[in-house]
């Protein structure tokens, strides 16, 4: 996962967003989201997000990634997954519930 992470931040900043090169690496780190790093799972957010590639199936896996690892990200690589995902159309909005209230159960966010 390092490794795509990277290159997809270089593709990014080179200015070399196209889609089939984005879509081959959602599909490898998909199956590979539990074994990326903070910094791994915010620098691929980010970069499917400036590069303006809407992929909901690897954002909702690197939602649930950072609901796990959250508390443990450093506030740069949280804010800028947080940033990413909510610009890559995940499902899970609430994922980031439970990580400013953590002594709340389910159903008592209210």
């Amino acid at each position: 996962p390092n490794s795509l992470a990277r290159a997809a931040e270089s593709l990014v900043l080179l200015g070399f967003c196209k889609e089939p090169a984005f879509e081959w690496m959602a599909s490898a780190v998909s199956s590979k989201v539990n074994e990326c790093r903070p910094d791994e799972i915010s620098a691929l957010a980010w970069a499917f997000a400036s590069a303006g590639q809407h992929c909901p199936a690897l954002a909702d896996c690197l939602a649930a990634e950072v609901a796990k690892q959250g508390s443990r990200m450093p506030a740069d690589a949280f804010g800028r997954a947080a940033w990413g995902l909510s610009r890559l159309g995940s499902s899970h909005h609430g994922a980031f519930q439970p990580l400013y209230w953590p002594t709340l159960g389910p159903g008592e966010y209210s």
